[in-house]
């Protein structure tokens, strides 16, 4: 989700000028919580269908130009 990672980044810059990086890493890992392995792997095959769809649409493209 890049909501959470853009998110995640800007506490961390945050964190980082205030000098208290260790204890944001230290609190960031007592509370998060990754996705469970089956969500992590659906979510993971959807990305590749779409990666695919992009590139041979590009590819179709590329076809038509030619």
């Amino acid at each position: 989700n890049l909501r959470f990672i853009l998110r995640l980044m800007a506490n961390i810059r945050q964190a980082i000028q205030e000098d208290r990086f260790d204890q944001f890493r230290a609190t960031f890992w007592q509370s998060y919580r990754p996705t469970d392995e089956a969500v992590r792997k659906r979510q993971k095959g959807k990305w590749l269908r779409a990666r695919e769809e992009v590139t041979l649409r590009g590819i179709k493209r590329e076809g038509a130009n030619s």
